[in-house]
């Protein structure tokens, strides 16, 4: 369907029971169908994009209830809430169905590379910020993911430095990647019988990669007061180390 994201989680579902400061409504309604994002926003005014919103969840809380909820026409109508009692041991989830309102952006599907490049990449900082399973290597201060990069033949990455978001391939990411590469080069030239193999260079070997770095650096200091930029501390300064050079168990997973 045009327009249409979807949006799974397999954890943990909502509880599906009344909102204790107003019984009228139940807690998955207040959430989806009457928060709004911020508290600056006017409450009399439509801030909604979309033209469905469809949100189902299930929980094992001590009710036991699977939730079903339609919004129509950016929430201006609603049909009848789905609630249903569940099995002894029900699977938890919520799913969330999003179509969006294209007209108002004067689109008719989402064909733009940018965007839908845009949608992959806050997908992957939702999985390096609640937890990556691609390769993980974890210490008290830096989470490592290694996976393939199957998008382009461009170096990719994601990264956090103390949970805030930073764009750039900056000195913490150069930290992790003059581990791996040289270790891996050292590795390819010693099987590989290919002539190529011998002027193989670690920047080569780093085009093939995504990158997801997760680390903690005291007095982190930035080019700009926003933080989304680049990191300016030193490697030299970053008071914690993740030495991966003799970590073998990490190199044969990525291998």
């Amino acid at each position: 369907l045009k327009g249409e994201i979807k949006i799974c989680n397999d954890g943990y579902g909502i509880r599906v029971h009344k909102w204790i400061q107003d019984e009228s409504i139940y807690i998955p309604i207040f959430i989806f169908g009457k928060l709004l994002p911020l508290d600056n926003f006017n409450d009399n005014q439509k801030t909604n994009n979309h033209t469905k919103l469809i949100v189902e969840t299930s929980s094992k809380g001590y009710l036991k209830k699977s939730f079903k909820q339609i919004w129509s026409n950016n929430k201006c109508h609603s049909q009848d809430t789905i609630i249903n009692k569940t099995c002894h041991n029900p699977k938890e989830f919520t799913c969330i169905i999003f179509t969006s309102d294209l007209n108002r952006f004067q689109m008719d599907k989402f064909d733009d590379d940018d965007l839908v490049s845009l949608f992959k990449r806050c997908a992957y900082n939702v999985v390096m910020s609640a937890g990556c399973n691609v390769t993980p290597n974890v210490n008290d201060c830096w989470d490592i993911g290694v996976a393939k990069n199957d998008y382009n033949n461009d170096f990719q990455q994601t990264n956090f430095v103390n949970s805030i978001l930073t764009s750039e391939h900056d000195k913490h990411i150069d930290y992790i990647t003059e581990q791996i590469c040289p270790k891996l080069v050292e590795h390819i030239k010693k099987k590989s019988k290919a002539a190529a193999a011998e002027n193989l260079k670690p920047m080569q070997v780093e085009n093939h990669f995504f990158i997801c770095v997760s680390c903690l650096i005291e007095y982190a200091e930035f080019e700009s007061q926003a933080k989304q930029n680049k990191l300016a501390t030193e490697g030299k300064h970053f008071c914690s180390t993740f030495p991966l050079k003799d970590d073998k168990k990490f190199f044969l997973k990525v291998l």
